[in-house]
């Protein structure tokens, strides 16, 4: 799992100089600003969890609160960056080019509610760690119903994201055609490698690549 770690490590370290570059360059306040802004802060928050807990994992027996703690923690931020996208997204189509505003307003108050929820109900649901095949000290991760919930409200908020982009298509300007196809592909990459070798969690590197794209 030597890979998965430089990878996180390697995402960060782009995100921060994306991230100090933003506060440098930044002079206004546009919704646009502040959406990218916290998709940025979102997905670094959980870039650090998502490292802290790979290492507390491997070594759980000696910090198995804390490692509980951290992957509960790490657990929540996935479907709060899922909702930045979907925010994102929305706004794309509902602020910038005036369409369905009222809808898309409905829409934002309807997934924050569900990202709650689903938040609330993943703190009380099991969560145990299992070894995968590669059998190594980082060789563990993360599994039972709390993390498929995470991970399915990811999945339905995908599908939502790409209804939305196929529906209002002829509204986006092609640079960020481009970056959302980058997205969908990234994003159903990740699922896929999830099902073929479990343990992979890629998602705060997709994300990172995204915000490089933005």
């Amino acid at each position: 799992m030597l890979v998965t770690i430089t990878m996180e490590f390697l995402s960060l370290l782009f995100l921060t100089v994306i991230f100090c570059s933003f506060l440098i360059r930044s002079k206004n306040s546009t919704n646009e600003s502040v959406f990218f802004f916290r998709m940025i802060a979102v997905t670094m928050i959980s870039l650090i969890l998502e490292i802290i807990a790979t290492f507390t994992i491997a070594y759980r027996d000696q910090v198995s609160v804390l490692n509980m703690i951290v992957n509960r923690m790490y657990l929540t931020t996935i479907p709060i960056i899922m909702l930045q996208i979907s925010d994102f997204i929305i706004f794309l189509y509902n602020d910038e080019l005036k369409v369905n505003e009222k809808k898309g307003i409905i829409l934002r108050r309807i997934l924050d509610i569900s990202c709650l929820l689903v938040i609330l109900v993943d703190l009380f649901l099991p969560m145990y760690f299992a070894n995968n095949s590669f059998g190594d000290r980082f060789g563990v991760y993360a599994d039972g119903l709390a993390v498929t919930v995470a991970i399915s409200y990811g999945i339905i908020l995908f599908f939502i994201d790409f209804i939305s982009c196929i529906r209002y298509r002829n509204y986006y300007l092609k640079q960020k055609v481009l970056c959302l196809i980058f997205y969908f592909l990234l994003l159903a990459g990740g699922i896929i490698a999830r099902l073929v070798i479990p343990g992979i969690t890629t998602i705060c590197c997709e994300v990172t690549l995204i915000c490089i794209l933005i």
